[in-house]
């Protein structure tokens, strides 16, 4: 209810007020309790719950999916869970976490598609060269914003640090011999020696 309602309806109640107190009537007492009862704020009743088939946390995925935040697609979309109620959700629940993750991984590869877009786009005819430093700025600014979201999301795929992780590859030559000569003594098969004799 809006304040001026409230105020409006404050007014009215002290009228009504003061012509019971002048009449002394009690007919017009149930009507400024009507009054007041509509003047004071509504309580909220208790929070809407969300089973895990309504419909609601697909909407979720796929907005997620399809490029937004989870923000923007509790605003964007009516009848919604909280953000709080959406993450409690991803940590409780395992097969849901992983839809989620899993769309986090799509919004990645959708941004970087965003990026080849934006970047693709030729600006408009006939700018002024300050209009076209505008534009050419807005460009930028919305390719680096996509580039480090992606690179978040997915920092293997779409982030600036290579991997040099070497891994040690040396091999023992003691060992080596080692092992030969077990080989040797174990085999088994039948080794027949020939002597040498003159031609």
């Amino acid at each position: 209810m809006s304040n001026s309602r409230v105020k409006e309806l404050e007014r009215e109640l002290k009228e009504v007020e003061g012509k019971i107190k002048k009449t002394g009537k009690a007919t017009i007492r149930p009507l400024a309790e009507q009054l007041r009862a509509e003047a004071l704020p509504v309580k909220m009743g208790a929070p809407v719950i969300y089973p895990p088939d309504h419909p609601c946390w697909l909407t979720i995925i796929d907005g997620i999916r399809n490029g937004g935040s989870l923000s923007l697609v509790l605003e964007r979309n009516a009848g919604m869970p909280s953000g709080n109620l959406v993450r409690d959700r991803i940590a409780k629940d395992l097969d849901f976490q992983a839809r989620y993750e899993k769309a986090l991984q799509d919004r990645a590869d959708r941004l970087a598609e965003e990026i080849l877009e934006i970047s693709d786009s030729t600006p408009p005819e006939g700018l002024e060269p300050a209009a076209m430093s505008a534009w050419v700025a807005d460009k930028r600014l919305r390719v680096d914003a996509r580039k480090w979201v992606a690179a978040k999301l997915q920092p293997k795929r779409y982030g600036d640090r290579i991997d040099v992780a070497v891994t040690d590859t040396r091999i023992s030559v003691m060992d080596a011999l080692t092992q030969a000569k077990q080989r040797v003594l174990d085999d088994n098969s039948n080794v027949v020696d020939v002597e040498s004799r003159e031609v």
